[in-house]
């Protein structure tokens, strides 16, 4: 670990200097400020053809009077103006030119008709099991590029991405191989790099690739693999994962594990690791005296074997590019082309995938770059500073994961609830333990290729050090106060960009910590991240959303209700309102990327018309629908949504019960298909999780609430419920005198602000007070989130609201 740090420190110190000098290259803005403007712009337009075409025809119009300015008055302002439109032209014409040719051909069509063709083309990511909707054995997807489709007799020639989802012949594909499938297309449920999607095709054939070093590559990940086979589990599955990104043998609770500490980047493929690559390359080159003119080329050409044995993916492509980008910025003696290289490197990566422009990877590799590039040798040199001479080796290792952390943080906010101070010491603590891993691990693969004994043995020195992150992360997880609560959403994540270049510029001990800063980057790396929040975010993101059990969700005039078990697997979603953003927003706020069942507890409009909102991105397992109201018929809108999401259906009524990891839903209401009406006909459930008994009463109405009661009461349930969410949006319409029976601790209206319905009714209103409930009004409190404290006499409910929109 000594050399990896002192390595870091000659990247991070110019020979020609002297160790303590604090100068500083002033940052050069002139591409980088257009390039990530022009990233934004490519961000909001699309990139769908029609966006980008605009984008890029307005650019072009106003690149010429600009450039006709710029001969005339060659001021600063003018040359990044000029710079700005140049580059939002390339990529919005580039962007354009690649959506034309993905979407040309029949496939988009035939996914519309929901066709059947036999495709033919090339594996381009490489495919990874996912959980499988029915139970009915392992699921893997993959992305193909297709050459070739047939339907009815005639061929045709293409250039379309779809995504195939299949079985164990899909899970031995190997990046570039061949592959053939034949099965029916469908339109994809939300904006995505595929076209179309083939679910459990009717045949599907894979062809090894005849490329040799395809082969070899293959070989290699292949030794790497059973190298570790003799490992503890964790090991076993950490050192794949961080030195080729392979994650198939990683544990789901480790994986859980690194992402509540801020870990997850290490069990991919980064730009550290192209980094540690680099560097290693770097000493064995000056260890054998290789002259400096070659030194750069077998650096490149190091690079190059690293990405073929690690798949050229897009986002292997990506660490690559910024890892080589964030060595040259550590570089004392290069520094000054830093932010240039990056800038370029953004311009490179999104003209060759358009699609990294809507990437949150792609946002958290820049960030990170950036922050390694501006702040990271500033701040090792002001951190050795304050150290005994015999600790100073630490330094860069502190400074680089810390800068990289700093940057990235608002990002990290939209993916995942708070602030997670833990990230920092959980990066610090495994900061010297990446480079081992990474070199060793190759190392071992490299042995396995000749002495396959000797790489098992090899394997231990990089299995004990990623044993040991594995030992911090699921150390890290638990400590309590891990995660602080923050505003949702991108403003919220914009507010804490604002505050990390106020604290940068304002606070005097940061300087006198870390050494003296240079203004242009504090003033670069922060218009990065406020830019990304002010253009460039889409979505809204988790803020203290932890340790919930049940949670109303915001979303207007309508119903969405989240129960969730002991894991994050066992997460329930009961309606989804009306408007697809809202839910989607929601589900982010509240971390929830899995659910184990979708209910539709009747189809009217505000219950269910968010489902394609909920689908976006997110793997749903079952889909839940009262049989009544399948029996009414079931819209086509959602029929297209489960069909294009291949989401198994199944329709309940009373006795129907489904257990997920702690939590049981059970259907108190409807008895059989038949119902008088619609809100009748709708699903009444009582959920239980974390010790906590909720009564979801849908839009029953009279009659049905009366049945339910009776129900209730038979069977000695009358008066347990600790939660009730108040039936149709807090109508009048049921039965009385329902809640003062209930006796809920607390009552959850689910309503829009300003409704029009008169929701909630002054007669609810005054039945709710009589039963003593708490209550709660979504269009007053936001989400609502709930969870259970304390036991025996002292037990209570914990109820908070979040805004989510």
């Amino acid at each position: 670990m000594r050399t990896v740090a002192n390595l870091l420190l000659s990247a991070l110190r110019d020979k020609r200097e002297k160790p303590s000098s604090a100068t500083e290259v002033p940052a050069d803005l002139r591409l980088f400020i257009p390039a990530v403007i022009a990233w934004s712009v490519l961000a909001v337009a699309g990139p769908h053809w029609t966006f980008t075409t605009g984008a890029a025809l307005i650019s072009a119009l106003l690149a010429l009077p600009a450039a006709a300015f710029l001969c005339r008055c060659p001021t600063s302002i003018a040359r990044i103006g000029t710079l700005t439109l140049i580059a939002t032209f390339v990529l919005c014409a580039t962007a354009t030119a690649y959506d034309l040719r993905r979407q040309a051909g029949p496939i988009p069509d035939l996914a519309a008709t929901h066709a059947t063709g036999a495709l033919t083309g090339r594996i381009t990511e490489e495919p990874r099991q996912i959980p499988s909707a029915n139970g009915s054995g392992a699921l893997y997807v993959a992305l193909m590029n297709v050459e070739t489709i047939e339907h009815h007799a005639l061929s045709t020639s293409v250039a379309t991405p779809v995504r195939i989802f299949a079985d164990q012949r899909l899970a031995h594909a190997n990046w570039g191989d061949a592959i053939t499938v034949r099965g029916a297309l469908r339109e994809v449920p939300a904006p995505d790099k595929a076209v179309a999607t083939v679910s459990r095709p009717n045949a599907l054939q894979v062809h090894p690739s005849p490329n040799p070093i395809l082969a070899v590559a293959t070989y290699v990940r292949t030794g790497l693999s059973q190298a570790t086979h003799a490992l503890p589990e964790d090991a076993r599955g950490l050192v794949p994962a961080m030195v080729l990104g392979d994650r198939s043998q990683q544990s789901s609770s480790l994986v859980e594990a690194m992402r509540d500490t801020g870990l997850t980047h290490l069990s991919a493929v980064s730009g550290t690791n192209v980094t540690y690559v680099l560097l290693g390359v770097a000493f064995l080159m000056r260890l054998i005296g290789m002259p400096r003119r070659v030194r750069p080329f077998l650096g490149m050409a190091a690079v190059a074997l690293f990405v073929v044995v690690a798949r050229p993916d897009a986002s292997v492509l990506r660490a690559a590019t910024m890892g080589a980008v964030g060595l040259v910025g550590v570089s004392a003696s290069r520094r000054g082309a830093a932010l240039p290289a990056l800038a370029a490197a953004i311009l490179l990566l999104l003209s060759f995938d358009p699609w990294l422009a809507r990437s949150y990877g792609f946002a958290l590799s820049v960030l990170a770059t950036a922050g390694i590039v501006l702040f990271a040798r500033s701040w090792s040199e002001g951190i050795a500073g304050k150290l005994p001479r015999f600790l100073r080796w630490l330094a860069p290792l502190v400074a680089v994961p810390l800068a990289a952390q700093v940057m990235c943080a608002p990002v990290l906010l939209l993916l995942s609830p708070g602030i997670q101070l833990i990230s920092i010491p959980a990066n610090v603590l495994t900061a010297p333990l990446v480079a081992p891993v990474t070199l060793g691990g190759i190392f071992t693969a490299a042995a396995s290729l000749v002495f396959p004994s000797l790489a098992a043995l090899c394997a231990w020195f990089p299995g004990v050090c990623a044993l040991a992150i594995a030992c911090v992360a699921r150390g890290l997880a638990v400590v309590p106060g891990g995660t602080v609560p923050w505003p949702a959403g991108g403003w919220g994540a914009g507010v804490f960009a604002v505050l990390t270049v106020v604290v940068l510029f304002t606070v005097p001990v940061w300087r006198r910590l870390l050494g003296v800063m240079c203004r242009h980057s504090v003033f670069a790396g922060g218009g990065l991240i406020v830019a990304l929040f002010a253009v460039w975010v889409p979505l809204p993101g988790g803020q203290g959303a932890q340790g919930w059990k049940f949670a109303a969700c915001d979303v207007g005039q309508g119903d969405a209700l989240v129960v969730r078990g002991d894991d994050r697997a066992s997460t329930v979603l009961v309606d989804t309102g009306r408007d697809p953003r809202l839910i989607d927003a929601c589900l982010d706020a509240l971390d929830v990327q899995h659910l184990a069942a979708v209910v539709l507890t009747h189809y009217d409009s505000d219950h269910v018309a968010g489902l394609s909102g909920v689908v976006a991105g997110r793997k749903v397992e079952r889909l839940v629908v009262s049989a009544a109201a399948e029996a009414r018929g079931r819209p086509a809108q959602i029929t297209r949504i489960i069909q294009s999401a291949q989401i198994p259906v199944e329709t309940w009524v009373m006795g129907n019960e489904g257990v997920w990891g702690g939590l049981r839903l059970r259907t108190v209401w409807p008895r059989s298909e038949h119902s008088a009406s619609s809100n009748d006909g709708s699903l009444v459930l009582t959920a239980e999780a974390g010790g906590m008994r909720v009564l979801l009463l849908g839009d029953a109405e009279e009659a049905a609430t009366a049945a339910v009661r009776r129900a209730l009461e038979g069977s000695g349930q009358l008066g347990s419920f600790d939660v009730v969410k108040v039936s149709h949006h807090g109508s009048a319409h049921v039965a009385a005198g329902l809640y003062s029976d209930l006796r809920a601790a607390v009552a959850v209206i689910s309503v829009g602000a300003q409704n029009t319905y008169g929701h909630p009714a002054p007669s609810v209103m005054v039945d709710l007070q009589r039963s003593g409930a708490s209550v709660w009004r979504t269009d007053e409190a936001g989400t609502v989130l709930m969870h259970v404290s304390g036991a025996g006499g002292g037990r209570g409910v914990v109820v908070r609201g979040l805004r989510t929109r």
